[in-house]
Parts: structure tokens; C-alpha cells; sequence
């Protein structure tokens, strides 16, 4: 529903079961942008884990449609006073509209509903606009996590 001049409305509303083609076609083009950074590849892997648990019942899928077409997604699982928000994705081609927004704010209310103080993501090393965007919503860094291989004779690489 667009009127003259006005931005497109903005649905956000749980996942359902036929929006699997879709959310599958996001998170094909997001994993693709993703695989493309540093970190990129614990990331994926980590979100798939989640993804292919997503018939559990304590996690959580929303979309973000327009004109009934799913265009974002976010994927939230409640875990003691913490809620992780292990995927927040906007089509490349609408970000910066405000779905992203809406998909945080929805991601925030379910996780109170959830018992949850707190709504932890992850933003990749040197991806600014993940952590502006995070930032802009009061959220703050509060945990770095580094890696590197388990043996002394892997580290000189």
C-alpha cells in the first residue's frame, strides 16, 4: 500500500510456511554478501546452525514485507535473560528505508515478550555499516571475540 508521495508501508509479522521460497532467496543473496568479508564464514556457519533449527520453538523468525512481497527477515532465539538476533537482513536493493529498523524494533518487542533484558547480534570486523546501524539503535559493543588456529605452528600464517 503506497500512497502519493509516501514511502511504501512496512509489514513486519511472523514467518510463515509460505514464506519459505522467499526466505530462502534471502538468505542465499545475504550469505553471498556475507561469504565476501572477514569473518564472513563463521558468520554463515553459525546462522545456518540457527536457521536449520528454526522449527524449535523457542526461535523465532519474522519478515518485513511491502505490497505483501517479503523483502527482510530477522531470526531471534531467546536464551536466559539474552535474546540472540542471529539474522537481520534487508534486501540490498530497500535498505535505508527504514525495514531494517522495523525488523529491530519487532526483534526488541518479541524479545521482552520472551522474558528477555537483552538483544545481542554480531557485527563482522571492519563492516561499519552493521555496527552504525546497531549503534544508531543504542545498542553498544560489549564483547570482542578473536580467533586464530589452535596450534603455535598454524599462527605464523
Amino acid at each position: 500500500m503506497t500512497r502519493a508521495g509516501a514511502d511504501p508501508v512496512v509489514v513486519v509479522r511472523p514467518a510463515a510456511h509460505s514464506d519459505s521460497a522467499a526466505l530462502d532467496s534471502l538468505r542465499r543473496t545475504c550469505r553471498a554478501e556475507v561469504l565476501g568479508r572477514r569473518g564472513g564464514e563463521g558468520l554463515v556457519g553459525s546462522a545456518a546452525k540457527v536457521a536449520d533449527h528454526s522449527a524449535d520453538r523457542t526461535t523465532h523468525t519474522i519478515v518485513a514485507e511491502v505490497a505483501e512481497a517479503v523483502i527482510g527477515f530477522a531470526t531471534l532465539k531467546p536464551v536466559d535473560e539474552a535474546a540472540e538476533l542471529s539474522e537481520l537482513f534487508v534486501h540490498p536493493l530497500v535498505r535505508g528505508v527504514g525495514v531494517g529498523h522495523e525488523l529491530l524494533v519487532a526483534a526488541r518487542r518479541l524479545a521482552a515478550s520472551c522474558g528477555c533484558a537483552r538483544v545481542d547480534s554480531h557485527a563482522l570486523p571492519g563492516d561499519r555499516a552493521t555496527k552504525n546501524f546497531f549503534e544508531a539503535h543504542g545498542m553498544v559493543t560489549r564483547l570482542l571475540v578473536v580467533s586464530g588456529p589452535s596450534t603455535e605452528a598454524d599462527a605464523s600464517r
